[in-house]
């Protein structure tokens, strides 16, 4: 038998009458004091958070300064609790007092007067204007001594002296100056340029060669500068027989604004994104309300900041013994992808081809795809002609907002996709 002293007693039943109300935090017990009449005239000064801004009175994102103007989970009230656990033999504990949110206060309380008006200050909006009402500054300097700037400048130009030397990269570079449209084009019009571009693409597939690259490449300018003439049906057919005769009439072509370019400075983001409609750029319209950085002065100052963060890299980055797989074969499937992957409003290179250009070129049978397809391949391969007409970009600075300059690099649309194509070749 065991032994009595070691038998446990039988619990008594537990009665809720003798449970007593959990204890409650001390600023319970007490009324919240009522905030000064100051802050609760600076309160009612203030915008409701509650209600949207107007996106041209925010400025862009570089408006909001640090991120630390969140603040931290201190600024919202007591740090939180861990929730009640409910005991099937007690009931539930909320029964014997007053409920409470996870925050430590009532369901229903606010943050305080002088924790609002912190976080109206952290962001600033009273305090410095939008950027594009801002007065200009200029970049700040370069962060290199001069010797070193002097070195870069140097280097860039041994590098690309001996480029923009070359005959077919001074016509590329000419013909950059014609716009390209915008906007949707007669279907007459859109006949002509497709009939022309699947020549040019026909004559590049019987002899892939960096003439006739450069001519299927130059096609858009031409577009635009038969357009700007008004004489497209003669200049389309006539090409590419009538280069030098279009190449000589650009010495007395007046460039408009190129396609891509971001408005001036002085607009504000209703009237650029205004603008940006007018063309049918919805996409560009949206990012100008909310990034509405304008281009940098075209000074000796920020061409030395674009060199510095455009450091010259090894002649030959690629010169080992390795001899890697080139991948599979591209198909026309995988160029179709390709193209579709580019956005309707990407902005051109040098070339001037966009996507809804491609498009109109790309149909049933098409010989441009066909020829897309051929230069991804070769590309692959690394046996591609023309490096230096598929590889250049538009290189272009925007001005931040402590002065600086963010380089951005357009590059030619023809030669992404030729990129873009053996990737999308692997699935």
């Amino acid at each position: 038998p065991e032994d009595p002293e070691f038998l446990e007693a039988p619990e008594a039943p537990l009665d809720p009458s003798d449970l007593q109300d959990p204890p409650q935090h001390p600023s319970d017990s007490q009324d919240p004091p009522d905030p000064p009449e100051d802050f609760l005239e600076a309160l009612e000064s203030l915008p409701d958070p509650s209600e949207p801004q107007n996106p041209s009175e925010l400025g862009d994102a570089s408006d909001l300064g640090d991120a630390s103007y969140l603040g931290d989970a201190s600024d919202l009230g007591d740090p939180p609790r861990s929730p009640r656990v409910q005991d099937p033999a007690l009931g539930n504990l909320s029964d014997y007092g007053r409920p409470r949110s996870l925050t430590g206060s009532s369901s229903s309380s606010l943050p305080s007067v002088s924790n609002l008006l912190a976080s109206y200050e952290r962001l600033g909006w009273e305090k410095e204007p939008p950027i594009y009402a801002r007065p200009p500054r200029e970049p700040t300097g370069p962060h290199f001594s001069p010797e070193n700037q002097a070195a870069l400048e140097e280097g860039h130009r041994k590098a690309t002296e001996p480029i923009l030397a070359k005959e077919r990269v001074k016509k590329l570079l000419a013909f950059s100056r014609v716009p390209v449209p915008e906007k949707r084009i007669h279907p007459r019009q859109a006949a002509l340029f497709t009939s022309a571009a699947n020549e040019a693409a026909k004559a590049f597939i019987s002899k892939p060669k960096e003439s006739t690259l450069l001519r299927f490449l130059l096609l858009p300018r031409v577009l635009g500068l038969g357009l700007a003439k008004g004489n497209l049906a003669a200049t389309l057919k006539g090409f590419p027989s009538n280069l030098p005769t279009l190449e000589a009439s650009l010495a007395s072509f007046e460039p408009t604004e190129q396609q891509g370019q971001r408005p001036p400075k002085h607009l504000s983001p209703s009237e650029q994104a205004t603008k940006q409609l007018e063309r049918g750029f919805l996409g560009r319209a949206a990012k100008a309300l909310i990034d509405s950085s304008p281009l940098a002065p075209e000074t000796p100052e920020t061409l030395a900041l674009l060199r510095e963060k455009h450091p010259l890299g090894p002649k030959n980055p690629f010169n080992g013994k390795t001899r890697p797989y080139a991948g599979q074969r591209v198909t026309l499937e995988a160029v179709s992808k390709a193209v579709e992957s580019i956005g309707l409003e990407k902005a051109p290179g040098l070339s001037g081809w966009t996507r809804p250009l491609l498009d109109l070129a790309i149909g049933k049978d098409s010989q441009v795809l066909a020829a897309l397809r051929l230069l991804a391949d070769m590309i692959r391969q690394g046996t591609a002609p023309g490096i230096d007409i598929l590889c250049p970009a538009r290189l272009i600075g925007l001005e931040k907002p402590d002065g600086g300059a963010r380089p951005i690099a357009v590059g030619d649309l023809i030669y992404r996709a030729g990129n873009a194509s053996p990737l999308a070749a692997r699935g």
